[in-house]
């Protein structure tokens, strides 16, 4: 049987997606970041140089020569487990659970060793090879034309021998597959007989833990032949996928409970969840959802655009014409959205932080306003890397927090309120904290649990949570961004009123070096 973790290390490159976007686009479909290329440089200028706080990283066997080079290459090669960690050092102290951080230090470790010099020991870390699993291959850019996609063994709806095949890869825990599903549904009622949909599993693991577990769910299900009842129940509830609430969806669903708990982790269930991985990656799959109709991956999955392409299946057309077609209009929308973000770049935003929570030292030359969602993954992601800002620029640098909470993440705006109310009793950045630590959790209860545990009265906070005590305050952290007249997004940060068009050290540190030379106060180094 394959490692449970194979599935997990696959999906690594999933971290390219930037940001919770207000724009109602599906996860992963903003333009993704590149994923960086691992580098022996020097460590950045006050970035954090890792020795002998590095969890399971064994250096025995090497001399004193050969543990320096070790550690600068622990300290500079990117970690591409999917976090915002940066270095494979960071991930190591800061996510000591992270199996992918683990097997690079091994391999960087083995390397020099070996005496391998430093390109030879940045290839061998970046080598698809991993020991004892399966490697899928790292998804491919977004197809143009017709894919081979497998049926064996897919869950499908409908006609098994339509002229049209709709496959979606998905994830049980993203709220734009939740969001699909009257598109779906609306395609397959108007269609009928002429169209077959089938289900494929792409949980993305770096940012919805209960994704997988889910996953493994439905197709312990399966082997029951409930495969779309706990495919409804799963997306109905996608916001309660944890351990107690998977078992009681089986027993509502009359599952015999020993067999279901022994199919989820069986070498079959496991082995359909990499094939499938691998499959959406090595088609180009690039976040959830993604539909491909006849192996043509559909540019958009509105209705317009995915009945067009079915039509041209069903009439024997050139799906991939169509498809065509509809993707020069989108590349010509992302072009200019480029050129406004370029100029967006450029701007100075004159953003009002008064009363706003902060950070550091209030006299600092540079400011850097964070719009944030408690609900947001990449919020949470990106608290390491505020870190490790603050740290490298102590003194030089503070941290404003303004409130931007999404629509589509219903407990952002009460997490907010709580938050405010926190910081009504000093106990804002507390409170910040462990809002960020549990966002995939929150709910009401959860939100009250956490304000207990920072000290607040609940009677306090369910006041805050009921009435609209904070409301003027939030609507203007809102208005603020708003001013800015940039997509909703989070997080954005601005960097004395620029905006960060990329999230990483590298280009804090060069913005704040600008900053600082301006001010005359020289770099960090």
């Amino acid at each position: 049987m394959r490692s449970h973790r194979a599935l997990l290390f696959s999906l690594t490159t999933l971290a390219l997606i930037l940001s919770c976007s207000a724009s109602g686009a599906r996860e992963g479909s903003a333009p993704p970041e590149k994923t960086q290329p691992a580098a022996a440089a020097a460590p950045a200028a006050g970035q954090t140089f890792h020795r002998d706080d590095l969890t399971n990283v064994d250096f025995s066997g090497l001399d004193a020569a050969a543990k320096e080079r070790a550690l600068k290459h622990l300290n500079t090669i990117t970690c591409d487990c999917g976090c915002t960690q940066g270095t494979v050092a960071n991930c190591r102290v800061n996510d000591p659970s992270c199996g992918r951080s683990t097997e690079m230090a091994k391999k960087i470790i083995e390397a020099v060793k070996a005496g391998k010099n430093d390109d030879q020991v940045v290839a061998a870390v970046k080598s698809p090879a991993r020991d004892g699993q399966a490697q899928a291959a790292p998804p491919q850019p977004p197809p143009t034309g017709p894919v081979q996609i497998s049926m064996e063994n897919a869950q499908f709806k409908g006609n098994p021998k339509a002229a049209a095949t709709l496959v979606e890869y998905a994830d049980f825990q993203c709220p734009y597959c939740a969001r699909a599903l009257p598109v779906i549904k609306q395609l397959r009622d108007k269609y009928g007989d002429d169209l077959k949909f089938v289900f494929k599993q792409y949980p993305l693991t770096s940012i919805h833990p209960f994704a997988e577990p889910a996953a493994r769910a439905s197709l312990a299900a399966a082997k029951q032949g409930k495969f779309w009842e706990m495919y409804d129940v799963l997306f109905q509830n996608n916001r309660a996928l944890d351990e107690a609430s998977l078992k009681k969806y089986a027993q509502g669903l009359g599952l015999d409970m020993a067999k279901f708990d022994k199919d989820r982790t069986d070498a079959s269930v496991t082995d359909q969840l990499n094939s499938e991985v691998a499959e959406a990656q090595r088609v180009g799959v690039q976040g959830t959802p993604s539909f491909f109709i006849n192996g043509v991956q559909a540019p958009s999955w509105d209705v317009e655009t995915m009945s067009r392409m079915i039509d041209a299946a069903k009439s024997g057309g050139d799906v991939a014409a169509v498809a065509g077609e509809v993707r020069k209009v989108y590349e010509d929308q992302d072009r200019r959205r480029r050129e406004a973000m370029q100029q967006a770049a450029s701007q100075v935003h004159n953003i009002d932080i008064t009363g706003s929570p902060m950070k550091g030292n209030p006299k600092a030359p540079v400011t850097i306003v964070e719009f944030s969602d408690f609900q947001c993954p990449y919020c949470a992601n990106s608290e390491p890397l505020l870190k490790q800002v603050l740290e490298a620029y102590d003194g030089k640098v503070k941290l404003v927090y303004k409130h931007l909470p999404l629509n589509m993440h219903p407990n952002a705006r009460p997490a907010a309120m709580a938050a405010l109310e926190a910081m009504q009793h000093g106990k804002f950045w507390e409170m910040h904290d462990l809002l960020f630590q549990n966002y995939a959790q929150l709910s009401r209860d959860k939100i009250l649990s956490i304000a207990k545990e920072v000290g607040l009265q609940q009677a306090d906070v369910e006041k805050a949570l009921d009435t609209p005590e904070h409301a003027s305050t939030l609507d203007k952290d809102i208005a603020d961004y708003m001013k800015t007249s940039l997509p909703m997004s989070t997080p954005s940060f601005f960097v004395n009123g620029k905006k960060l068009m990329q999230r990483d050290f590298a280009t804090f540190k060069k913005m704040i070096d600008e900053a600082l030379t301006a001010s005359g106060t020289g770099s960090a180094s």
